[in-house]
């Protein structure tokens, strides 16, 4: 029993220990004629549920350094007569140089995506932030990417809330979705990252699954069977 509780809490607390990736992101879109178009990719903090990917389609997206040497291949799921199919294919970041999809084998498309988000230029630009480009991209510069954290670095994207910037750095907020004038200022709505919710609804489910394990073994230790019930039955204590 002491065993059982104890794997349980290890896994509860490591399930909760898991820090985001870095992920990659590319947006496809395939018509009926199997042309392929990449539409938008980005890079940001997260994690991947592999629970998520589908085990068989007729079409494959791999990535790798050559055309020949493509080191992980996932299946993109195909609507059927649609006339136009979106995928999107995520996985942790790298430096890979090439991306292919095939159907059936047969390349459809095939892209160099060598510095396509990290090209070590030391100029933060393009697609580049600091989940996918720290190098060129570091967390005390703007690249239209909030990374909300306290770690004694103030992310200038994080206008509003960053723990780590002072006060008054805060620029003024002239856009109308946040403020009707410039005399008229208006707060913006603070920006949560997901790994720290995460990481809050984490915690409150140890808490309570260490509950109930304490409860089961308060349980468990008054739980008498059936022969000292039968006992104290015929034979009360005097």
């Amino acid at each position: 029993m002491k065993t059982i509780i104890i794997t349980i809490i290890m896994l509860a607390l490591m399930a909760v220990l898991v820090v985001a990736d870095p992920i990659c992101e590319f947006n496809f879109q395939i018509n009926q004629n199997d042309q392929v178009q990449l539409t938008s990719y980005s890079a940001y903090d997260g994690k991947i549920n592999p629970e998520d990917r589908i085990q068989t389609s007729k079409y494959v997206a791999s990535i790798g350094n050559t055309n020949t040497n493509m080191a992980v291949s996932f299946y993109i799921p195909h609507l059927g007569e649609i006339e136009t199919t979106m995928s999107i294919l995520k996985l942790q970041c790298n430096s890979w140089k090439t991306l292919q999809l095939k159907k059936e084998n047969k390349v459809i498309f095939e892209k160099d995506i060598t510095g396509l988000f990290c090209n070590n230029d030391k100029v933060c630009g393009g697609v580049e932030n600091y989940n996918s480009c720290p190098a060129d991209c570091p967390k005390s510069g703007r690249d239209n990417y909030c990374t909300y954290e306290k770690d004694n670095i103030c992310d200038p994207d994080c206008l509003y809330g960053e723990l780590d910037c002072p006060a008054g750095l805060a620029e003024e907020v002239t856009k109308t979705e946040f403020a009707p004038s410039i005399t008229q200022p208006v707060e913006a709505p603070k920006v949560e990252p997901v790994r720290n919710a995460v990481f809050i609804v984490g915690i409150i489910a140890v808490g309570v699954l260490i509950i109930i394990l304490v409860l089961l073994i308060i349980y468990h230790r008054r739980k008498k069977s059936y022969p000292e019930q039968k006992f104290e039955q015929y034979y009360p204590k005097q």
